[in-house]
């Protein structure tokens, strides 16, 4: 979704499918994203449950809670995307 495209799109189904069960996560481009949001996603594209952050956890995380409100969030997605 960041990159504006699916992970892994121009693989075929079958392969696209084993890629998503057993590769590594997809990854989005450095210099467009700052650390935090990398970070972030990171955490979410756990592929192991019990790695996973619970939403608690995710909202504690600087990404979300370094932000003051919910125009706070829009406006940094908007410079992320820009």
């Amino acid at each position: 979704m960041a990159e504006g495209h699916l992970p892994f799109c121009k693989l075929p189904r079958a392969k696209l499918i084993r890629r998503v069960i057993h590769g590594p996560a997809p990854t989005s481009s450095r210099d467009k994203w700052s650390n935090n949001f990398h970070s972030f996603v990171s955490e979410c594209l756990q592929k192991s449950a019990e790695r996973r952050p619970t939403a608690r956890q995710l909202l504690a995380h600087p990404f979300i809670s370094e932000l003051w409100d919910e125009r706070g969030v829009k406006r940094s997605l908007m410079r992320h995307l820009q």
